[in-house]
């Protein structure tokens, strides 16, 4: 029997907004079915990837973004989270044999996928050791891109191994700052003022 769409998008979405959560046995159980969904567009493939890669089950992240490889005609959103996926999984030589075949990320208007371009150069050129070119790549994020507190983290480790100590204490206040946003949005009574304050 056919999958009423409406369900599958709020299984999806919804597993999407438990993982953000860090409730992952949840996200888990939504998407438990995941097989029988075979109508899914691109945007929401990559999604489901997403929030399969967030619960650690890379194996099914990886099938679905090979089957969204085969079936969509735009194939660089799906190309660079296979990257990002391989880089992530250690499989460098997989990930490298992917990087040419994405556009340039100055020829891409849509800022999501152009950060993520971006992003997928400056993790590979990282594992070359060559900061560099890391440091070169982080200044090219679009404007208007959503910059993680893992955006921050890079580039303090940049700095740091090029010995601009100056510029990796800045980047470490903000993705520390970057990361207390996020808490404050999952568990809004730090805010309290009885509240003791985070420490490392």
């Amino acid at each position: 029997c056919e999958i009423d769409p409406t369900l599958v998008v709020a299984h999806i979405y919804g597993a999407k907004a438990c993982a953000e959560c860090t409730d992952m046995e949840s996200a888990a159980r939504l998407i438990e079915t995941w097989q029988q969904w075979t109508q899914l567009t691109l945007q929401q493939q990559l999604v489901l990837a997403s929030v399969f890669t967030s619960i650690s089950r890379t194996a099914e992240a990886e099938s679905v973004l090979l089957s969204a490889l085969q079936s969509s005609s735009e194939k660089a959103p799906i190309q660079v989270r296979l990257i990002l996926l391989y880089e992530r999984l250690n499989r460098i030589e997989e990930a490298a044999a992917l990087l040419p075949l994405l556009p340039l990320a100055e020829t891409v208007s849509e800022v999501d996928l152009r950060s993520e371009i971006v992003n997928a150069h400056t993790l590979l050129a990282a594992r070359a050791n060559d900061f560099e070119k890391v440091r070169s790549l982080l200044a090219q994020l679009p404007p208007g891109a959503q910059l993680s507190s893992d955006y921050f983290f890079a580039q303090a480790n940049t700095c740091d191994k090029l010995g601009d100590s100056d510029g990796a204490m800045q980047a470490l206040r903000q993705a520390h700052a970057k990361q207390m946003e996020r808490a404050v949005l999952l568990a809004p009574e730090l805010l309290a003022p009885d509240v003791e304050p985070l420490t490392t």
